[in-house]
């Protein structure tokens, strides 16, 4: 059985590997929603 400062540790990581993954999960989230380049030169529409 393991120790519960080894467990202490994984519960650690499992919780930075979560937290990461959905810091990264939602900057894409906000590029897919927000695509248009603002800086672009648009056209007239006729």
């Amino acid at each position: 059985m393991r120790s519960k400062k080894t467990l202490k540790k994984i519960g650690w990581g499992l919780l930075t590997v979560f937290i990461l993954m959905n810091i990264v999960a939602y900057f894409h989230a906000y590029k897919f929603t927000h695509f248009a380049d603002k800086s672009l030169v648009r056209t007239k529409k006729n």
